[in-house]
């Protein structure tokens, strides 16, 4: 399903009358987008419409949950007084890319709040993708300013998972 972590999330928000996700994806297709950083994107959030696609799982889906097709720099440009709790981290999977992103958003988060990224056991580099991800958790991991890390790995890809703490 495509959007599955930002629903459940928003699912979250729900029945725990709380919160909002701010789904945020480029929207970049692989077949249209060869320059970019799309790592297998299908443009599916340009070709789809949100309301649609999540409005038989989730009731009133845009009071929890709103979509954002753009890259995560034009979202927090966009939106300089936004606080998150919670960020995933599923966008550009470049070393350089994903450390970007970081440092834009890592002040955006709350203290406590998590930072969870996608990807972070697997490393691809070919003609078609360029995937740094593992590299960039391993450099995490030897970093003291991001105090509390965990890896919950299925040896393919894998989450990461940050507390920010002061």
């Amino acid at each position: 399903m495509y959007g599955y972590v930002p629903y459940m999330m928003a699912k979250a928000c729900h029945d725990n009358q709380g919160g909002q996700v701010y789904f945020v994806d480029a929207g970049y297709d692989i077949d249209k987008d060869r320059d970019k950083n799309h790592f297998f994107g299908q443009g599916f959030w340009k070709k789809d419409s949100a309301e649609q696609h999540f409005s038989y799982l989730l009731p009133n889906h845009n009071k929890w949950l709103s979509l954002h097709v753009m890259t995560a720099v034009e979202f927090i440009e966009k939106n300089p007084r936004l606080k998150f709790d919670y960020v995933f981290f599923d966008g550009d999977h470049t070393y350089r890319g994903v450390k970007r992103d970081l440092r834009k958003i890592w002040p955006k988060i709350n203290n406590g709040g998590l930072a969870i990224f996608h990807d972070v056991d697997y490393d691809r580099a070919d003609s078609v993708v360029n995937i740094e991800m593992k590299k960039f958790w391993q450099e995490m991991i030897g970093n003291e300013k991001y105090a509390e890390k965990i890896k919950l790995s299925n040896e393919y890809s894998g989450l990461g998972v940050v507390r920010k703490i002061k």
